[in-house]
């Protein structure tokens, strides 16, 4: 997965005051443009750079600095704020927050918009600086399907790695007019996905018989610097040819993150089960209809190397879970107890949301820590279950000691775990599904 597009990224390091705002402004402007997105991107990523940076700059000493970086990722644009870590009050940046007719609710505003306008926004945060990183994805027109090709023909097959981008575009079409289902959420639009192979963020491989026309694919993408996810294999044709290719295509894939960094493969989204020889299942996620039933979707992986381990720092309360879910993984870890943070730390919590409307499901992460957790979690199943979404999902990087601190607060607040992830993050990700009687 060598990326063959975009990745290229402009800096600007100002003075933390407000005289310097309209720079900020046609830096990020101009930036955008420069990297060939539209109008929309321009506007939504000039507008929350200026509401972003505005806040901070009343927040900074003069004799502070901020750094801004643009970076064209091709099928999105990441825009990094980073400054000298204050006292700042970042409440607005939560689902929850409402505006009031206070002051200090007003002063808020410009980061409530900020937050809802960009894609997605992370806070880290590393000795007295912090960064805030804003993501604006290309817009996309509607793609209208395709009719569907006649079944395709078995007279002989052959793998097609790294496809042409309009082969690859095609391939998805087809999925879709075929009716092939559930399929990931990124394959929503084919242009997207097109864009996110060229640059490198997706892999494939195509399945094709001897007239061109496609078999099947599975892709691939890294999940982190250890862990490669997999998407599929998909499937046009079936019977015994059909299961045939469909295990090459995952051998395929297998031998080329083999030839990687990668420690592991994960695999969340295929059409049919895998067997025991290809995978080992990690574990089930709970999926619930429109109508109310659940059934639990498995989730695989495979291991490509010896692991080798590592020590990792956790709240109590998630001991048992981990130790019985790493021996019976045979994952060599370390096992630190970490304290409950008590009353240290900022007094507001910051949660990011990501939602995937299609399939009614959203995944909380923590952007930063705070006393009110406990209650901000409650609030924002509420209003997610007011909204109709029914699989809520939060996910934890056992790797950012910061985050699995909160492991007591997440279960008093209505979340249990639920799977684990070898390397998913920065160290192992831990999944929590919430309860569905909470914030209802």
């Amino acid at each position: 997965m060598q990326k063959t597009v975009g990745k290229q990224t402009v800096h600007l390091h100002i003075p933390a005051t407000r005289s310097f705002l309209p720079l900020v402004l046609g830096f990020v402007r101009e930036g955008v443009q420069a990297f060939a997105f539209g109008q929309v991107e321009t506007d939504t990523l000039t507008l929350a750079a200026e509401e972003i940076c505005g806040y901070l700059m009343n927040m900074q000493q003069p004799s502070d600095t901020i750094d801004l970086s643009l970076t064209d990722g091709n099928w999105r644009i990441v825009l990094r704020i980073d400054c000298k870590s204050a006292d700042m009050d970042l409440r607005a940046f939560n689902l929850t927050w409402r505006i009031s007719d206070d002051e200090e609710s007003l002063e808020h505003m410009g980061l409530l918009l900020a937050s809802r306008m960009v894609d997605r926004m992370t806070i880290s945060s590393h000795k007295d600086r912090m960064q805030l990183c804003l993501v604006k994805h290309r817009s996309y027109p509607p793609v209208e399907l395709p009719e569907a090709d006649p079944a395709p023909l078995h007279d002989g097959y052959r793998l097609i790695g790294e496809p042409p981008s309009e082969v690859f575009q095609y391939a998805l079409l087809q999925l879709q007019a075929h009716g092939i289902a559930p399929l990931p959420s990124c394959f929503r639009n084919p242009l997207l996905d097109a864009d996110m192979l060229a640059a490198g963020d997706l892999d494939a491989t195509l399945a094709c018989n001897a007239g061109g026309a496609v078999l099947g694919l599975v892709c691939r993408r890294w999940m982190s610097s250890r862990c490669v996810e997999l998407l599929g294999p998909y499937m046009l044709i079936d019977g015994d040819i059909g299961e045939t290719i469909r295990i090459e295509l995952v051998e395929d894939s297998l031998g080329r993150a083999a030839r990687t960094q990668a420690v592991g493969m994960i695999c969340r989204h295929t059409q049919q089960a895998f067997t025991q020889h290809l995978f080992d299942t990690l574990g089930t996620l709970p999926e619930t209809q429109a109508d109310g039933t659940t059934s639990l979707r498995p989730v695989y992986y495979r291991l490509l190397r010896e692991d080798d381990g590592r020590t990792v720092y956790t709240d109590p309360v998630l001991t048992s879970f981990l130790k019985s879910t790493w021996e019976r993984l045979t994952l060599p870890r370390i096992l630190r107890q970490l304290p409950h943070p008590g009353g240290r730390g900022s007094a507001h919590s910051v949660l990011a949301v990501e939602f995937e409307r299609d399939a009614s499901r959203c995944t909380l992460r923590l952007l930063q820590p705070g006393k009110d957790l406990k209650d901000n979690l409650k609030d924002h199943l509420r209003i997610l279950r007011q909204e109709g979404i029914r699989n809520i999902v939060f996910e934890m990087d056992l790797g950012n000691t910061t985050d699995a601190a909160q492991a007591s607060v997440l279960v008093a607040s209505g979340f249990q775990p639920r799977l684990l992830i070898p390397d998913g993050g920065h160290g192992d990700l831990l999944l929590f599904t919430a309860d569905m009687q909470e914030g209802q």
